[in-house]
């Protein structure tokens, strides 16, 4: 089972308060505060965050069943204690071969239901609209085709509740790694009603407001401390930590392969194939709505 660094509440609390100190505003005194601490140390409670992992892969296994697509997808060896996808191609990195897998949009769509339950993904101000909004936008996720600035992370996705597939990220990083993050959110507080104050979708789009960027680097704020710290190596704070996890699982041979094998060779057929394609420029299908000077994409439903 992963092994993560356990990282209390004082400890997150003191990470986002220095974070923030003397940005203007008291971040420790915002109702949101204790919400943003909560679910930072989550993001470390190892046994936790893989129970969370193991309850995900099997609900996209039974996803994947029901969308019909599962025996296309996989082969099942002897007395069924192997279950490997098939491959559609092969890209080589350092020495190593992995295996791209047809995806089905299996996790895709997966998100996207799971996430609208939540309330996301709507396009629908917040309770206080913003100047000069937008166009109306569409109600499912967004894809990344390139790199995002800040401020336009604030403007559409964050502050209308929207969450993305981050196409163009690259091996590392994972492109549906946030929102696994945000799958153990909304997990955890269903297990546990009393958990936050505040619904998830009111904290994540409190991400765009001015008092959570950090003083000395406005261009970050707190989702950086919860769910974006490179620094975190040994947490699932780093998103670097969770897919290099699931990318490892994928193996057979791996120790914790059996409960996450569907979820982890998807994960990491997904970031094959983004190697594989080596762009950071996605191309904009006909009829897809952007913003953000394309950055920032929704495909035709």
């Amino acid at each position: 089972m992963v092994a993560l660094v356990f990282q209390n509440k004082t400890f997150i609390s003191n990470l986002i308060h220095d974070a923030h100190k003397g940005n203007g505003f008291d971040v420790c005194a915002d109702p949101m505060f204790n919400d943003f601490v909560k679910i930072g140390s989550l993001m470390t409670t190892g046994a936790r965050c893989f129970e969370f992992l193991v309850q995900l892969n099997d609900e996209l296994v039974l996803h994947a069943e029901t969308m019909g697509v599962l025996k296309r997808m996989t082969t099942f060896k002897i007395k069924g204690e192997s279950h490997t996808l098939k491959t559609g191609g092969k890209v080589k990195d350092k020495g190593n071969t992995y295996g791209i897998h047809k995806h089905h949009k299996v996790m895709s769509s997966f998100f996207a239901q799971y996430e609208a339950k939540a309330g996301f993904n709507t396009g629908t101000f917040p309770v206080t609209p913003p100047t000069n909004p937008p166009e109306t936008l569409p109600n499912r996720p967004a894809t990344l085709t390139s790199f995002v600035s800040a401020d336009d992370f604030r403007k559409y996705l964050f502050q209308y509740g929207y969450h993305w597939k981050d196409a163009g990220v690259g091996w590392n990083h994972g492109e549906f790694t946030h929102r696994i993050h945000w799958y153990m959110v909304l997990e955890h507080l269903k297990k546990n009603p009393n958990w936050l104050e505040h619904e998830p979708l009111e904290l994540f789009r409190a991400c765009a407001l001015p008092q959570w960027r950090q003083a000395k680097d406005p261009a970050k704020g707190v989702w950086d401390n919860i769910f974006d710290d490179l620094g975190s190596k040994d947490t699932f704070r780093s998103p670097e930590t969770l897919h290099g996890f699931l990318k490892n699982a994928a193996d057979p041979d791996h120790q914790d392969h059996k409960p996450i094998w569907f979820l982890a060779q998807l994960i990491l057929g997904r970031a094959a194939k983004r190697l594989k394609e080596k762009t950071d420029n996605f191309p904009i299908p006909e009829g897809a709505t952007t913003v953000a000077g394309e950055t920032i994409m929704w495909k035709e439903a």
